[in-house]
């Protein structure tokens, strides 16, 4: 008995540290008041003894000092997750057990009666919320197991079935024995509403003890099981069927900007481009892999070349193996802009931006030399074919 009160309390802790991690749904949404999640119920149902003094091995006798007996109980209960909750529950039964025959065959003409007064700190854990699949908060039928531990005390005295004399008592009447228990069982119960909660439970209790009956026997340990009709009054809010609108205590400002006028940019062709047969502004260095070269800005270009169709462009590096994609480039060096590929004669030439305004083709030339690439310098393009620079820069 002491070995198996230690795998309970083994199974009650590990019950309730990983309680704290479910995700699971139970009863509408979890509250944040205090007050939410906790319960409290009552039960009351047949109490059963299972010791020596008993006449059938599981079914109570009811003729000739019945062994049916009743109890109540009161609950506290917090909900913990949507599957785990923890339970505080006080019981008070009576108890009885008869044995009119003794193991040789002989007449044996004892029976007992006491009464039971039993704390318990346990866990149920919800299985229709452990494993259902979809997120049901509007769930009405719930079906759970329970696990704890506690102390048993009693106050029991033994009777001849004859004549009704005291045979012996369990210490004195004044006296109750208290002694650990372990107990465990399943349970199901359906929302009658928001607030209250019907259920049955049925439980067994063992004691760590054989005195319960006050008669040693075949029995090392004695025990009990309680089936009970419980209700409860839940402290939550109203279930509101649905996760709760996390959005609905914001305020939201509303943010109007102004519209600014900016020049179209006509987009590059997503073909690779031709370059023109004179460029030679490519080079075959290469660095790690990739080359930085230096080139010639289309600088101090005639306004005349700066018209209609006319786009400048950033290249960043040549290579002359086609190794790499623009995409490939881009999310290599981590560069914001769109990434290009030209290719003529076996160049592979990689460039950023298509401005039709110089001045922002020479700010992201900036912009991209601060960012490594040493050599970047500004290209030009007529009606999206690229053409020779002008001034080495």
């Amino acid at each position: 008995m002491v070995r198996l009160l230690k795998y309970t309390g083994f199974v009650l802790f590990l019950s309730l540290f990983f309680s704290l991690a479910s995700v699971c749904q139970t009863q509408g949404v979890l509250g944040k008041r205090f007050i939410d999640n906790w319960s409290v119920g009552v039960g009351g149902g047949p109490n059963i003894f299972f010791g020596d003094l008993k006449v059938h091995q599981f079914w109570p006798a009811t003729s000739n000092m019945s062994e049916w007996k009743f109890g109540g109980t009161f609950t506290i209960t917090r909900q913990l997750s949507h599957v785990f909750a923890i339970r505080g529950q006080f019981l008070y039964s009576e108890i009885s057990g008869t044995k009119r025959i003794s193991g040789d065959g002989n007449p044996y003409n004892q029976y007992f009666n006491g009464n039971i007064l039993e704390g318990n700190i346990n866990t149920t854990i919800n299985f229709s919320n452990l494993f259902s699949t979809r997120y049901k908060p509007k769930r009405k039928f719930f079906i759970y197991g329970t696990i704890g531990l506690g102390t048993s005390s009693w106050n029991s005295n033994v009777k001849d079935l004859s004549t009704g004399a005291f045979l012996r008592t369990s210490d004195s009447l004044g006296n109750w024995t208290t002694v650990l228990m372990g107990m465990a069982g399943i349970g199901a119960y359906v929302n009658l509403g928001d607030k209250i909660n019907l259920g049955i439970e049925w439980t067994l209790h063992g004691v760590n003890s054989d005195k319960l009956d006050v008669t040693r026997g075949g029995f090392k340990y004695d025990a009990y099981s309680m089936l009970s009709v419980n209700i409860t009054y839940n402290f939550n809010k109203r279930n509101p069927g649905k996760e709760p609108d996390t959005n609905q205590n914001k305020i939201f400002v509303p943010v109007y900007i102004q519209p600014q006028k900016t020049e179209p940019k006509p987009a590059r062709p997503d073909t690779l481009v031709v370059l023109a047969e004179n460029d030679t502004t490519l080079t075959d260095t290469i660095t790690d892999g990739f080359d930085f070269p230096a080139g010639e800005d289309a600088e101090d270009i005639p306004a005349n070349l700066r018209g209609p169709g006319i786009t400048f462009g950033v290249q960043i590096f040549a290579l002359r193996n086609d190794k790499y994609t623009a995409l490939e480039v881009r999310e290599k060096y981590s560069i914001d802009q769109e990434v290009y590929k030209d290719i003529s004669d076996g160049w592979y030439a990689f460039s950023v931006g298509s401005f039709t305004n110089y001045e922002e083709a020479k700010t992201l030339k900036s912009q991209m030399r601060k960012q490594g690439f040493k050599g970047a310098f500004i290209t030009r393009y007529d009606n999206g074919v690229r053409v020779q620079a002008h001034g080495r820069k």
